[in-house]
């Protein structure tokens, strides 16, 4: 493929300013060019995207495609809520469990001439109070341990997610651009070779 291409340069750029004087020369570049681009759609065009000119642009640039796959990534935002999580969690480990209400009544009749009646017997009471439970200091520290580690697991999960993401963007947009250039050089090698087919038809003739 390089061969046939510097090949096909080579016989245009040393054809003389007089075709009339050198057609064969015409002809050779011609079917130099057509093996060229029969082969176009096998080949990664490594040479022609080395020698054309660097005029495309993308709509969207590299940076930008990656920034937006990332923040439209619903695995990434599933995990960003994860992790979220974890922190809350993480917040309550090592606090004392919220207090209890406690309230009771003792000796109050519920059946009778004095039923529900508070003045009627005594001696009726009525008792609240707060139970407040206090767990083992061990275990309170070893809870906040596990919520820690689950927050750095659910960090690594979030940034390989991340990294996997601009990954799979960034090889989408180079794959993109490189086809897109590749497809314009093409597109300008068959006009050159077009441009010859005249010139080629009235030599042999």
């Amino acid at each position: 493929m390089q061969g046939d291409l510097c090949r096909f340069w080579l016989d245009i750029l040393l054809a003389p300013k007089s075709l009339a004087d050198r057609p064969e020369r015409v002809l050779v570049a011609h079917s130099s060019g057509m093996r060229i681009m029969k082969r176009l759609r096998w080949t990664a065009l490594p040479v022609l995207l080395a020698l054309a000119p660097a005029s495309y642009a993308q709509s969207i640039g590299y940076e930008e495609t990656l920034r937006v796959a990332v923040a439209e990534q619903p695995q990434v935002r599933a995990r960003e809520l994860q992790l979220d999580a974890r922190r809350q969690v993480a917040d309550a480990a090592d606090e004392l469990p919220d207090p209890r209400l406690r309230a009771g009544i003792q000796n109050l009749p519920i059946s009778g001439p004095a039923a529900f009646e508070l003045d009627r017997q005594l001696p009726t009471q009525i008792q609240v109070g707060i139970e407040q439970e206090i767990p083992n200091l061990a275990k309170r520290r070893a809870r906040a341990a596990m919520a820690v580690s689950d927050i750095d697991f659910a960090t690594a999960q979030l940034a390989h997610t991340r990294h996997m993401t601009r990954l799979g963007a960034g090889e989408a947009w180079i794959s993109l651009a490189y086809t897109q250039q590749a497809l314009n050089v093409a597109d300008e090698a068959l006009a050159q070779i077009e441009r010859l087919v005249p010139l080629a038809r009235s030599a042999v003739a």
